[in-house]
């Protein structure tokens, strides 16, 4: 059956401009035509949706997030430790929420006890609502490092095993910590935890099968020996250098930015800003980030926007990047073409365009 959305303006994540007065035409799940209403003919019987004062968007993508995590009460690790059903019932509220923010595509950083495996399988079976998932399992961390909550790989061997177990076990992607992070109270946002050899193993499984991998990295030696190897994303970046923003335009590297966790008041601002050695890091890194996503939106890098568990609050991350250089439109491209594409999922969604789905 055939079905025609009308709506006052249309904005198709291409980055074209926007269309007023637009019609999306739908044969079953995917576009058949998009354009404005003189230019599109409604067949008669079309099922006709009309939006007055609405603009149509693609489905935004969250490229980096947890659907079991709520950064406002503080204790990231414990939350992540706690038992299984536990975490799945929050995670299926949080992906209740990201929906109805309009988060249609979530990429999933890493969750302990593949909960997001199984949300990912009820989400397609229709029974829990929520954005589609791209899974990742346990994430791959040092014992020493940010991230080891429950999982540990120490050494080349078992970093390939835990890859091997969750890709076996449904993974679609692969995430490694390379370097510490904020929300642990000793992890310091520029230690590398983990050897090159360590990091050059990790991508070469995922290269052997054609999965793709992204590193948790602020800064330091993680950030360039990550990029190196050849992840596909840096994901946070806050204290990279130059020469790493012009490494990531050579080699095609994404980088992921992640603004409403540091930034929203209940982000890491929450609990865990009782913590005196927390609050330093963010201090530290909030003086960094803004003109680093300038020099990175500026040089080409290749950017999309995730908001690391900030459940419905990709809206957010828009904002803080048009207040840090990016204008209006290219937000808005990389919160859905560019999430979709590293996602991998450009030729199905991210843009409204005949052939994809209606992902509306």
């Amino acid at each position: 059956m055939l079905k025609a959305i009308v709506a006052d303006l249309l904005i198709d994540g291409t980055g074209g401009p926007p269309v007023h007065d637009a019609v999306v035409l739908i044969e079953g799940e995917r576009i058949k035509a998009v354009g404005t209403r003189e230019s599109i003919a409604i067949p008669a019987g079309a099922e006709v949706i009309t939006l007055h004062g609405e603009t149509l968007l693609p489905g935004l993508v969250d490229a980096h997030s947890h659907p079991s995590l709520v950064p406002a009460r503080g204790g990231e690790m414990e939350q992540m430790s706690e038992p299984a059903q536990v975490q799945v019932v929050r995670a299926a509220a949080n992906l209740r929420a990201d929906l109805k923010g309009g988060v249609t595509t979530m990429r999933v950083a890493g969750e302990e006890f593949f909960i997001d495996v199984t949300l990912r399988d009820a989400i397609e079976s229709g029974t829990i609502p929520g954005p589609r998932l791209i899974a990742s399992g346990p994430p791959v961390s040092a014992s020493h490092g940010h991230g080891a909550a429950v999982t540990r790989s120490d050494g080349v061997e078992e970093i390939r095993r835990r890859i091997r177990d969750n890709i076996r076990r449904g993974a679609q992607v692969i995430k490694i910590f390379a370097t510490g992070g904020i929300s642990t109270a000793r992890s310091n946002p520029h230690f590398c935890f983990y050897s090159k050899e360590e990091i050059q193993a990790a991508v070469e499984e995922c290269r052997r099968v054609g999965v793709r991998i992204m590193a948790h990295a602020h800064g330091g030696v993680g950030v360039r020996w990550s990029i190196e190897a050849g992840v596909d994303s840096i994901e946070h970046g806050k204290a990279m250098t130059d020469e790493d923003i012009e490494l990531m335009v050579k080699k095609g590297t994404w980088l992921v930015v992640n603004y409403a966790y540091m930034f929203h008041p209940e982000g890491v601002r929450g609990k865990d800003w009782d913590n005196p050695l927390i609050r330093r890091k963010v201090v530290e890194l909030e003086q960094l980030v803004e003109g680093i996503f300038r020099k990175c939106y500026q040089a080409g890098v290749k950017i999309a926007a995730g908001t690391d568990s900030m459940h419905g609050a990709m809206w957010y991350e828009l904002k803080k990047m048009v207040d840090f250089g990016a204008s209006p439109m290219d937000a808005i491209v990389i919160a859905t073409r560019n999430g979709a594409d590293v996602c991998g999922l450009l030729d199905e969604v991210g843009t409204l365009e005949p052939g994809k789905l209606a992902d509306i």
